[in-house]
C-alpha cells in the first residue's frame, strides 16, 4: 500500500465541489425529473426496461443511497457520466445528485453526535494500473459520493471487500485509503457558494474553498499591511446557511439548545404561512421544515434562514467572531444587510388591499424601529475602541435618518451605503433622470456635511453595468464612464470603485437562463415564466436588470477567459466584449477609461478642496447638466457634467477661464476662453475648474461691496429722516434730493467699474452726510441703536446719530431695516456660530468662512437646492426649448423678494442630527440682529 496524500486538491480523475454546488441549484421537481431520465433511459438503447419501470414506479419509495446501491442503471449511469464529464447525463442525474448530498448530511447530522472527537475511517479501491499511475504523479483530488458510501471504520470489510479483489487482477491494483477525522474541524457540510455567491455563510472562521485557505488569509493580510495599506472584509449578520452547524442544530428538534438561534414560527390554520410576507428574492419569506413541523423565516434565499437578533445568546457569538476576525489582523467590515436585523414585533401580515399572495415586506424587516439597540451593542462589543473602518450595506435609511447612523461621535458606523440613489435604476430604465439624481445626492451631501461622511459609489455587485443602464455602452461609452466617474468621484465623501467599472465594463446578453447562476434572477425567471410571461420578455429584463451584469469575470486582457483563469469554464461566462475592453490594452491607451481614473484619482488627491470642501448644487433645475461646487477658504471648484447623449447649453454667473481647466474627458484640446460664462457640452461632456478664491473675491466682492454699501446708506437715511409716523412729508427738500440720488446711485453701482465704484460711494457718503447734517434730533426714547457702518474704512456713520423705535415700527418698515442690515451683515458684526458638531480631527471645520445661506455673499450668483426629488413635480424649470438656463445676474436687478417671504426654509450647516424646526427668514434675521445688538 502507498500512502497517497489529500491536502492537494485535482479535478482531474475526481468530483469537483464546484460541480457538485452547481447541481444542487436544480430545481426541485421530481416527477418531471423522474419522467425526464426514464424518457432519456428508453432512447439511449442499452438500458433494462425492467430496471426504468422499477425506478419510475418506486423512486420515492426508497432513500438515495439505497438506489446508489442497488442494482439497476442508477449507479453505472451516474459514474460513466461523472467519469466522462457527460453533461446531457448529469443534467439528466441532477435531481439525484442531490437527493443524495442532501441524504449524506442528514445521516452526518444523526451520527456526529455520536461519533468520538477522532477516529480513522477506511476505504477500498481498486485502480486500473493507468489511473494508479497517473495518481501518484498528483497531489490527490476532491472525493467523490463513492468515497463516503464505501467507506468504514472497519478495516476489514475495506480492505476484504474492495481493496483484496483489486489487487487479484493483473490489470489493477488494490488501493486501501486510511483518513484520521477530527469532528472538530470537520463540521461543515459543504463550502458556501451554491445559493448567493457566497453569502450563504457556512462557517463564520474558515474561508470558501476556491478561494484557499486561512494561511492564505493570514499571508494576505500580511502582505497587504507591508504595504501601507489596509483590508476590510464582507461580514453577513443577518442570516447564515442552512447548511451552517447553527441551523443544523436548530432545526434537529424543537427543544434544542439553539432553537431560538432562528426565527421559527407555527403555521396557520389551514396548512397556510406564519404571515403574508415576500422574499426579496421573490416568493414566501418562510420555508416549512417538515422534521419540527414549523417554517423558518429567511428574507433572502430559502437556504439563507435569518438568524434571530432577539436571541441575546446568538448576539454574543455574532460579536465573538467578529473580534475573532478583527483579533487576525482585518482593519474592518462591509457589514452585509445590517439594516433588516431588526423585524417588526409579532411577525404581522401586512396590509393586502390587492389581494396579493405575497406581499412585498421591506416596511417590516428594514430599518425597523429599535434597530438602534441592536447596532449599539454591536458597535460597543467588538469595534468601538479599534482603529478600524466600517461601512453598513443600509437600504431603507434616508438621508434624514443617515446622521444617527454615522455621526462622528455617536454613529454606528464610519459611513453607510444609501441606495435611493441607485434605485433610480428600477425608476428608470435605459436612462438617468438628471434631476431626480441630483436632488438625491445633493441631499445627501447636505445631510452629512458637518455631522458625518459618506461612502459614494456608482456600481456594486448587487446592481447592473452604469453605463449599459443609465448612460450609452456603444458610441458614447468612453465618455459616458468617464462622466458618471467625474461627478460621484469628486463630491464629498469616500469614493468605492467596483471592479471593471474603471474600464467600462458593460452588461452581458447570454443566451439562457441557465447561464446565470444568480438566484435571484432564476426565482424571478421561474415564477414569472409560471404566470405566463413570455420567456423573451423575462430575458430581456434580466439582460437590464440581472445582478450577473456585474458579476462576470474581470477582463484582464484578451487571452482566453480574458486572463482571468486557464480552466476551460469558469463558474459564470465571459464578456464576449472583453477582446476589446480589457485592462492590458487601456494601459497603453491614454485617452482609455483606466488611465482617466487614474487622472482623475490624483487630482482628488494632489486637491484637498475635494476632501473638505463645501458641497453646494449649482444649476438645479437644468435637465442635462450636473454641476456643483465644492468650495473652501481659498478656492472654489466647479464640477460640469453632461449627464445626457444629447447636446447641452447653460449659463453660470461665474465667468471661468481655460487657465483653471484641470480635467476634462475630451479628446480634442478645449479651445481657449476667458471668463466665459455660456457653454455648450457635447454629449457626456465634463469639465472641472478650480479658481484661486482671491482673485474671484477681488473681482466680485468689490462690486457686491459697494452695492451692499449703498443699500446700507440709503437704509440708514431712510430711518434716521423719518419721523414717528414714517413718512416722508418730515424730509427737508435737500434730504429728499439726496435719498433720489442714494437711490440712482445704489442702482448703477452694480453696473459700473471698479473706479466708478469707489466714485459712487464716495458721492453716497457726502450726500448721505449732508441729508443727516439736516435731520433734526428726535425727542422720542431711544430703543435701538444703529451700529457703526464702516465705508472705505476712513468714513463712518455715527453709531449715535439715530433712533429706531423698534416696538412701533410697522412690519413692513421692520422688515425693509433688517433686509438691508442682513444685506451687509459680515461687514458690521463676526459671522455667528451655531457649535457645530466638529468631524473629526483630520476635517476642516468652514464655518467661519462660508456663512449660513441668508448671510452668503449673493456674488456667489446660485440658488443651492436642497429640495427633495418629489418637490420635481410642483417645481418649473426656467429652461427654454434648448434647455439652456440662465442664471447670468449681472443684466438685471438683485431680487431680494426671497427676504421677504417668512415660509421658505433657510438651508444652513447646522447640525442635521435630527430634523431641525424650520425657521422663518424672519427669525432668523431678528437672531441677527440680536447679535448685532451684543455687539455693541
Amino acid at each position: 500500500m502507498i500512502p497517497i496524500s489529500f491536502n492537494g486538491r485535482d479535478a482531474l480523475f475526481m468530483y469537483t465541489q464546484l460541480l457538485k454546488e452547481a447541481l444542487l441549484e436544480i430545481e426541485d421537481d421530481d416527477v418531471k425529473s423522474i419522467k425526464d431520465l426514464v424518457e432519456y433511459c428508453r432512447l439511449q438503447n442499452d438500458v433494462d426496461e425492467d430496471e426504468i419501470k422499477l425506478v419510475e414506479r418506486e423512486y420515492r419509495d426508497h432513500t438515495p443511497i439505497w438506489w446508489y446501491t442497488a442494482e439497476t442503471f442508477i449507479y453505472p449511469m451516474l459514474n460513466r457520466g461523472l467519469r466522462q464529464m457527460d453533461v446531457d447525463i448529469i443534467l439528466k442525474m441532477g435531481f439525484f445528485i442531490r437527493h443524495l448530498h442532501q441524504h449524506i448530511t442528514e445521516l452526518h447530522r444523526e451520527q456526529k453526535a455520536s461519533m468520538p472527537a477522532k477516529f480513522q475511517v477506511f476505504r477500498g479501491q481498486g485502480l486500473s494500473i493507468e489511473d494508479f499511475e497517473k495518481m501518484k504523479k498528483t497531489k490527490g483530488g476532491l472525493m467523490s459520493f463513492n468515497n463516503f458510501l464505501s467507506t468504514s471504520r472497519n478495516r476489514e470489510i475495506s480492505f476484504n471487500n474492495f481493496a483484496r479483489p483489486a489487487a487479484l487482477n493483473t490489470n489493477s491494483v488494490g488501493i486501501l485509503f486510511i483518513m484520521n477525522i477530527d469532528t472538530a474541524i470537520c463540521t461543515k457540510s459543504s463550502t458556501s457558494f451554491a445559493e448567493d455567491n457566497g453569502y450563504d455563510i457556512s462557517d463564520y472562521q474558515d474561508i470558501m474553498d476556491v478561494f484557499g485557505t486561512m494561511e492564505d488569509v493570514d499571508e494576505l493580510i500580511k502582505q497587504v499591511h507591508n504595504k501601507n495599506m489596509r483590508i476590510i472584509f464582507d461580514l453577513v449578520l443577518n442570516h447564515t446557511s442552512d447548511e451552517h452547524p447553527w441551523f443544523i442544530e436548530s432545526r434537529s428538534s424543537r427543544t434544542n439548545p439553539k432553537r431560538d438561534w432562528y426565527i421559527w414560527r407555527d403555521g396557520k390554520p389551514g396548512g397556510l404561512r406564519p404571515n403574508n410576507w415576500e422574499s426579496i428574492f421573490n416568493g414566501s419569506a418562510w420555508e416549512y421544515d417538515k422534521n419540527t413541523d414549523q417554517y423558518y423565516l429567511h428574507l433572502f434565499s430559502r437556504k439563507m434562514p435569518d438568524v434571530n437578533w432577539e436571541c441575546p445568546e446568538l448576539r454574543q457569538e455574532l460579536y465573538k467572531l467578529t473580534r475573532w476576525w478583527l483579533d487576525r489582523g482585518v482593519d474592518g467590515f462591509r457589514i452585509d444587510a445590517i439594516s433588516h436585523i431588526k423585524k417588526k414585533s409579532g411577525l404581522p401580515d401586512l396590509p393586502n388591499p390587492k389581494q396579493l399572495e405575497f406581499v412585498s415586506s421591506f416596511d417590516y424587516h428594514m430599518n425597523v424601529e429599535g434597530i438602534e439597540e441592536f447596532l449599539n451593542e454591536f458597535k460597543r462589543e467588538t469595534y468601538g475602541n479599534r482603529d478600524v473602518v466600517t461601512v453598513g450595506e443600509a437600504n431603507g435609511v434616508s438621508a434624514d435618518q443617515a446622521v444617527d447612523w454615522v455621526d462622528e461621535k455617536e454613529g454606528k458606523f464610519n459611513m453607510i451605503f444609501q441606495f435611493e440613489a441607485t434605485n433610480l435604476w428600477e425608476k428608470t430604465l435605459g436612462s438617468l433622470n438628471v434631476l431626480a439624481y441630483k436632488r438625491i445626492m445633493t441631499r445627501w451631501e447636505k445631510s452629512l456635511e458637518k455631522t458625518g461622511w459618506n461612502a459614494l459609489f456608482v456600481e456594486n455587485h448587487d446592481k447592473p453595468r452604469i453605463i449599459s443602464t443609465w448612460g450609452n455602452d456603444k458610441e458614447h461609452w468612453r465618455d459616458c464612464a468617464t462622466a458618471f466617474a467625474t461627478v460621484y468621484m469628486l463630491m464629498m465623501g469616500t469614493p468605492f470603485i467596483y471592479q471593471g467599472q474603471e474600464i467600462g465594463m458593460t452588461n452581458v446578453r447570454f443566451p439562457s437562463i441557465t447561464d446565470y447562476p444568480d438566484v435571484a434572477a432564476r426565482n424571478f425567471y421561474n415564477l414569472e415564466l409560471a404566470k405566463g410571461v413570455d420567456h423573451n420578455e423575462l430575458m430581456e429584463i434580466i439582460y437590464m436588470t440581472g445582478r450577473d451584469n456585474a458579476r462576470t469575470p474581470m477582463q484582464w486582457d484578451d487571452s482566453l477567459n480574458a486572463g482571468f483563469s486557464t480552466a476551460q469554464q469558469t463558474w459564470i461566462g465571459i464578456n464576449p466584449n472583453y477582446v476589446h475592453i480589457n485592462v492590458a490594452q487601456e494601459e497603453k491607451d491614454e485617452h482609455s477609461i483606466l488611465n482617466f481614473y487614474k487622472r482623475l484619482i490624483r487630482l482628488r488627491k494632489e486637491n484637498d478642496i475635494f476632501i473638505y470642501g463645501i458641497y453646494d448644487l449649482i444649476l438645479s433645475n437644468h435637465k442635462q447638466i450636473y454641476g456643483y461646487m465644492r468650495t473652501s477658504d481659498t478656492k472654489r471648484a466647479y464640477v460640469l457634467a453632461n449627464l445626457t447623449d444629447r447636446v447641452a447649453q447653460f449659463t453660470l454667473y461665474q465667468g471661468l477661464s481655460s487657465s483653471q481647466l484641470v480635467l476634462t474627458n475630451l479628446l480634442e484640446p478645449v479651445s481657449e476662453h476667458k471668463d466665459e460664462k455660456s457653454f455648450k457640452f457635447h454629449p457626456y461632456e465634463i469639465r472641472v475648474y478650480i479658481i484661486d478664491r482671491k482673485e474671484e473675491l477681488n473681482h466680485h466682492e468689490r462690486k457686491q461691496h459697494a452695492i451692499d454699501q449703498s443699500e446700507n446708506l440709503k437704509s440708514i437715511l431712510l430711518t434716521v429722516t423719518k419721523g414717528k409716523d414714517n413718512t416722508n412729508e418730515s424730509l427737508t427738500k435737500e434730504q429728499k434730493v439726496a435719498l433720489q440720488k442714494l437711490e440712482q446711485m445704489s442702482h448703477n453701482a452694480l453696473h459700473q467699474s471698479e473706479q466708478s465704484q469707489k466714485d459712487i460711494i464716495s458721492a453716497l457718503t457726502e450726500a448721505t452726510a449732508k441729508a443727516l447734517s439736516g435731520t433734526q434730533t428726535s425727542k422720542q426714547q431711544t430703543k435701538h441703536k444703529s451700529p457703526s457702518i464702516s465705508i472705505d474704512q476712513e468714513k463712518a456713520i455715527p453709531a449715535d446719530s439715530a433712533e429706531i423705535d423698534l416696538e412701533n415700527e410697522p412690519i413692513y418698515k421692520k422688515r425693509e431695516r433688517q433686509r438691508s442690515l442682513v444685506l451687509n451683515l459680515g461687514s458690521i458684526a463676526p459671522v455667528v456660530q451655531t457649535d457645530p458638531s466638529p468631524v473629526d480631527q483630520r476635517r476642516r471645520s468652514f464655518s467661519t468662512l462660508i456663512p449660513e445661506r441668508s448671510r452668503r455673499p449673493s456674488f456667489i450668483g446660485h440658488h443651492v437646492d436642497n429640495s427633495s426629488d418629489e418637490d420635481d413635480d410642483r417645481k418649473k424649470t426656467t429652461t427654454n426649448e434648448l434647455e439652456e438656463e440662465s442664471t447670468d445676474l449681472s443684466t438685471r436687478d438683485i431680487d431680494y423678494s426671497v427676504l421677504y417671504d417668512d415660509t421658505i426654509e433657510d438651508y444652513s450647516f447646522t447640525s442635521a442630527r435630527k430634523p431641525a424646526q424650520k425657521e422663518t427668514l424672519h427669525d432668523q434675521q431678528e437672531i441677527m440682529l440680536q447679535q448685532v445688538k451684543e455687539q455693541e
